[in-house]
């Protein structure tokens, strides 16, 4: 039965299509599944800015989970229940870093109820797409620093470094070799932007499993099945709690290698149309 389950799904590349849309389908279906009593929330690299753009109107009785865990976030308010800063000493190094080697960054911070994305310079093209995105959409967090000084009493949740595959995998050496166990670091191609990679930096708690577990406990899922959908190797974690972990087919093999089940991809309502048959089935 639906009252049993407590289903979380990643956005790209899972419940959205290759133009990062929730289709007209998979909206209708889906707000029919929450409406007949499914427990439905969304872990998602994104901002909570981002994720209200997508979704819009869907209403969601539950927290979603944003930039991987970073913050837990009442959709409906827009306010975050949790907010997993960075480490004051493990910001300062970063900090250092990118005043050493000159190197563009977005950072992603919390101050005074209201989000902001800054950036200190726009130095590529991937860089220059990201800035170019916020732009069009309008993000009203969108600001430019001269520096991460500035930022002292912000509480820091991401630092987002846009290039080249080869250049960014240095960098996540260095960040791991510094704070083997205080950072959480995720690189991946940007979905919309190839040949552009992305290494986006985290406190330690960040991460969708811990998330989750949050959500179970203090929402009352813990007595629930957990049913995860993802594509991406940053869902392994939440897959390796689950009762039923399902990926799409366009998902990377390592993560399918821990999936109970692989359904069809992204661009065919996948995600729904088998949270619709689990509902006939019950």
């Amino acid at each position: 039965m639906l009252n049993k389950k407590f289903v979380v799904s990643d956005l790209d590349g899972t419940l959205l299509n290759n133009d990062g849309v929730l289709s007209k389908h998979s909206r209708t279906k889906l707000q029919r599944l929450i409406d007949n009593g499914l427990d439905f929330t969304v872990a998602t690299a994104r901002s909570l800015h981002t994720i209200s753009d997508i979704l819009r109107d869907l209403q969601l009785s539950l927290p979603v989970i944003c930039l991987n865990g970073a913050y837990i976030s009442d959709y409906n308010t827009k306010e975050h229940i949790v907010i997993n800063e960075i480490q004051q000493d493990v910001r300062q190094r970063i900090r250092e870093y990118v005043e050493k080697h000159d190197v563009g960054v977005f950072i992603s911070s919390h101050y005074g109820g209201s989000d902001f994305l800054f950036y200190n310079q726009i130095s590529n093209g991937g860089l220059q797409w990201y800035y170019e995105d916020r732009l069009a959409n309008n993000d009203h967090r969108l600001q430019s620093t001269k520096s991460i000084r500035d930022l002292r009493d912000h509480y820091i949740t991401c630092f987002t470094f846009i290039d080249r595959e080869q250049k960014l995998l240095r960098i996540k050496q260095e960040l791991l070799d510094q704070f083997p166990d205080r950072v959480e670091v995720h690189l991946f191609e940007n979905f919309y932007s190839r040949g552009w990679h992305w290494l986006t930096v985290h406190d330690y708690r960040a991460t969708k499993d811990r998330a989750i577990q949050q959500l179970q406990d203090e929402f009352g899922q813990r007595d629930k099945d957990l049913v995860v959908f993802g594509d991406h190797i940053n869902d392994i974690r939440m897959f390796k709690i689950a009762h039923q972990c399902i990926a799409v087919q366009n998902a990377d093999e390592r993560l399918k290698k821990h999936a109970h089940e692989v359904i069809g991809t992204n661009m065919e309502d996948s995600v729904v149309n088998y949270l619709e048959d689990m509902f006939r089935a019950s």
